[in-house]
């Protein structure tokens, strides 16, 4: 699959200067590779962070005596710099979105200039080839989101629970709601890592 998207976005890459589009459907292109690449490099950072915020985690359930306390601080702020780091996800896909639209757009004007037909007609499939792409970007994003969204609730339930009982009873009860996060993590981590391989072939390519 990631051959796959290599050889179709390198072809119609190709294909774009063969036919001589103007320099604003390549701006638009730029523009929408460096869209890519952030949310890319956004994912690996999340990836990163998770590790953080369960590493953080599993310290706190380890701790006794006043380095709870201490535990306790630094899970908090893990998972509240996970938050802001979804938020910025959030926006550099939205951002991707966009170039993206922009881009057919371009290419898809373009496209209609073309007088020799055979010409015209590769330049079509390489386009829907890159459509079906970015769908199939947008369709790893969105499961993981599924996973995703639940997964941060756990975590915030464990971090209000701890809050009014932070003690070892306290963390007793919370263990199942842990084993679960870290089963959501786990799978969150499969589904980042299938993302940023079909994004770095696309990055690569571009």
């Amino acid at each position: 699959m990631k051959t796959f998207y290599t050889l179709t976005l390198a072809g119609f890459l190709i294909m774009t200067f063969v036919v001589g589009c103007g320099k604003k459907s390549y701006d638009e292109g730029t523009q929408a590779a460096l869209s890519i690449q952030n949310v890319e490099q956004e994912l690996r950072m999340g990836k990163k962070q998770i590790e953080s915020t369960m590493n953080a985690m599993e310290a706190m359930f380890a701790a006794r005596g006043d380095h709870l306390k201490k535990q306790f601080k630094v899970y908090s702020d893990s998972v509240d710099d996970l938050e802001k780091l979804r938020k910025t996800v959030t926006k550099r896909l939205d951002t991707m979105v966009k170039k993206k639209a922009d881009y057919l757009k371009q290419w898809s004007e373009q496209m209609q200039t073309i007088e020799n037909t055979s010409i015209r007609e590769t330049s079509e499939k390489r386009m829907a080839s890159v459509e079906q792409m970015f769908a199939s970007v947008q369709t790893e994003i969105s499961t993981i989101g599924e996973t995703f969204n639940p997964f941060m609730k756990k975590l915030n339930d464990i971090r209000t629970a701890m809050n009014m009982d932070l003690n070892v009873n306290g963390l007793q009860a919370m263990r199942p709601i842990a084993d679960q996060a870290q089963a959501d993590a786990d799978t969150i981590a499969a589904g980042l890592d299938s993302a940023v391989s079909v994004l770095n072939s696309a990055v690569q390519a571009l």
